[in-house]
């Protein structure tokens, strides 16, 4: 009994993840296919416009590569937070989402900031 519910805490945990790094496959492709240029929805730094990049740029990255290079840490790390945070795993995720984008807008140079990079180090930083 006690094993099945961890399984089932388990897959749980796997959900959002899962659904994380399928989204951000999904605007990666669509971008490829349709020939997209996105780089203006990242964070430009303390301008109205780059605003909305704190909410828009871990979803868009540069090529394969770099979102090959965010997706793996991405899901590893939500996963668990998801897992051994349950309670506060959203609003925990949420936060550091915000506050990663909203620190780059306040402090980085001046030019278009995409990709999940700041969550990933964030999560990381939530971990330890």
């Amino acid at each position: 009994m006690k094993i099945e519910k961890e399984a089932v805490q388990l897959l749980r945990a796997l959900r959002v993840p899962a659904f994380l790094v399928v989204l951000l496959w999904s605007i990666h492709l669509a971008k490829v296919i349709w020939q997209l240029n996105l780089g203006q929805y990242g964070v430009f730094p303390r301008a109205l416009d780059g605003f909305k990049g704190i909410f828009l740029s871990p979803f868009i990255h540069g090529d394969f590569q770099h979102l090959f290079s965010n997706s793996f840490p991405v899901f590893f790390l939500t996963f668990i937070i998801a897992y051994f945070y349950r309670k506060i795993a959203i609003p925990s995720i949420v936060l550091i989402y915000l506050l990663t984008g909203f620190s780059v807008w306040l402090f980085g140079r001046e030019v278009y900031h995409i990709g999940a990079s700041g969550v990933a180090y964030g999560m990381v930083s939530f971990i330890f």
